[in-house]
């Protein structure tokens, strides 16, 4: 039912008188909320000032100068570093301001994106500081994200100092950007094929020393950022593509090959001036006969490794005139379980390395290496390998013994067999990331029952070294309380993070520390 005219002007009227008072109340409300808030900045601008204030006067860490604060921050672990910006606005802003903190980014791949986001951010907060970067992926795939990756780091490749990239994933990595800083790269070769980029870092890696390839490989005719190369390691395809190596690498000093099938595999001589290393392994089961490619190099080398060489006793037993006095002898036990390699270095710290298996098919060597135990003054062995190198008895030149506690409790150290070491003043205890305890317990055992020294039982070593890899840094406590003390007159432990990104000494005797940032 319409309203009059009148009527409907009036309550018109009467609906903008009312519309009127609302937006006047929404107004003063918007006032209210604009002066509460600016009122509750104040207030927690005024208490974050106070707690500021207060801790200043209180708390010790924020009377520290922020360089001091940043130095102690370096002696962190990666994971360590990431938890302290968590805990104070200080703490969070000094670790921010501070390129060099962010100097070791190591991040582990799982199948979220979160670890990814976290590396642009650690990348950006390296600025332009030379930054070693190491993306592991042991258990998920991360397949998906890998463009994503890889553009991430060419962004920052200009300040990259060593790269460990796990992935055959190089599009646009490796190709598209120049490395000017990059001294150390670790990488799977590309899918396919294996076949090393040619124009890898569009041929600028100036600085690039080190180049460890560990899936099959093959190389290009020509690669200009191998020119500078001082160090190649790789596992070789079944192809011949290495045999330009010493071409591409002009100044390489150090070589060491894996999986070779066959001899002509290796590199085709004369080998550049500066090659001093050289480690050769071949596929199991197979062996292969390097006499030829030896016989050119031997009076150059300062370090040969040859791993299941059992077919050239005719190299094995021209060793002991090649190689001359030795005075010190180790065994790398992580090459091969079965057969680890025998290292034997002469005065001139000239040394030659040769599978303990292949001792035992040489008269000449094996003759050798017991002559050697005699004359040897440092002894580097697994604990595990103890009586099967050291066949003699008496040791009366031996001063530094080094051992790796690899026995995982297997070991008899009931066994009646004990070594004379007259003359040994230094013992060096290497002990893995399991069952540090019970190796405090293998040295005392082999200390006390295996070792006779002269003069009394209880005569002191001058030193003992005990270098370990903590899962947390409550082993240390172990070391005194085993009194390792009435075994040598110093007792030192090293401790090495299992990432690699520091490094402490503790001095039991002495009572002191070093720490080195540096692993």
């Amino acid at each position: 039912m319409p309203f009059p005219l009148d009527e409907d002007n009036a309550f018109r009227a009467a609906m903008e008188l009312y519309a009127n008072g609302i937006f006047a109340g929404i107004s003063v409300a918007a006032d209210v909320t604009t002066t509460t808030h600016s009122m509750l900045i104040s207030a927690q601008e005024g208490l974050s000032a106070a707690a500021y204030t207060w801790n200043c006067s209180y708390s010790p860490s924020y009377q520290l100068p922020d360089e001091l604060l940043a130095s102690c921050f370096e002696l962190l672990s990666f994971r360590d570093l990431i938890a302290a910006t968590h805990v104070t606005r200080q703490w969070r802003t000094v670790a921010h301001n501070f390129p060099r903190l962010w100097a070791n980014i190591y991040v582990t791949a799982a199948t979220h994106d979160s670890k990814f986001r976290l590396l642009g951010v650690l990348l950006q907060r390296s600025r332009s500081s030379p930054v070693d970067v190491s993306l592991q992926r042991p258990g998920g795939s991360y397949d998906h994200y890998l463009p994503e990756l890889a553009t991430l780091v060419a962004e920052h490749m200009d300040h990259v100092r060593s790269l460990h990239w796990d992935s055959q994933y190089l599009e646009g990595l490796f190709v598209n950007t120049s490395a000017p800083v990059l001294r150390t790269l670790d990488m799977f070769p590309p899918q396919g094929d294996g076949m090393l980029p040619p124009d890898l870092f569009k041929g600028d890696a100036p600085n690039l020393r080190v180049l460890h390839l560990r899936a099959g490989f093959n190389l290009p005719t020509t690669c200009a950022a191998l020119h500078n190369l001082r160090v190649f390691r790789g596992t070789l395809n079944q192809g011949t593509s290495c045999l330009r190596l010493f071409r591409l690498c002009p100044l390489l000093e150090e070589l060491d090959l894996c999986n070779l099938y066959s001899p002509h595999q290796l590199p085709i001589l004369p080998a550049p001036r500066s090659l001093q290393r050289l480690s050769l392994r071949a596929a199991s089961p197979f062996t292969i006969n390097y006499s030829n490619f030896l016989n050119g190099l031997l009076h150059k080398l300062r370090s040969v490794v040859i791993g299941r060489p059992h077919q050239y006793a005719s190299f094995l037993n021209g060793l002991p005139q090649a190689l001359g006095p030795i005075t010190s002898i180790s065994v790398e036990s992580d090459i091969d379980p079965n057969d680890p390699i025998v290292v034997l270095h002469d005065k001139d710290g000239f040394e030659r390395g040769i599978s303990l298996a292949s001792f035992a098919m040489s008269p000449a060597a094996q003759s050798m290496l017991a002559d050697a135990l005699e004359r040897v003054d440092f002894l580097d062995v697994p604990l595990s390998r103890m009586k099967a190198v050291v066949t003699a008895t008496d040791l009366p030149s031996l001063k530094h013994l080094r051992i790796l506690d690899d026995s995982r409790g297997l070991y008899d150290f009931t066994d009646p067999s004990t070594f004379r070491v007259p003359s040994l003043s230094k013992l060096t205890w290497s002990t893995p990331q399991h069952d540090h305890i019970d190796s405090l317990t293998h040295i005392r055992r082999f200390v006390k029952h295996m070792l006779v020294r002269p003069r009394s039982e209880g005569q002191l070593l001058d030193e003992l070294e005990i270098v370990y890899t903590p899962d947390d840094s409550t082993w240390r406590e172990g070391v005194e309380s085993h009194s390792l003390r009435d075994i040598a007159r110093r007792v030192t432990v090293d401790t090495h993070w299992k990432d690699g990104s520091s490094y402490l000494r503790h001095d039991w005797t002495a009572g002191t520390q070093t720490n080195d940032p540096q692993s």
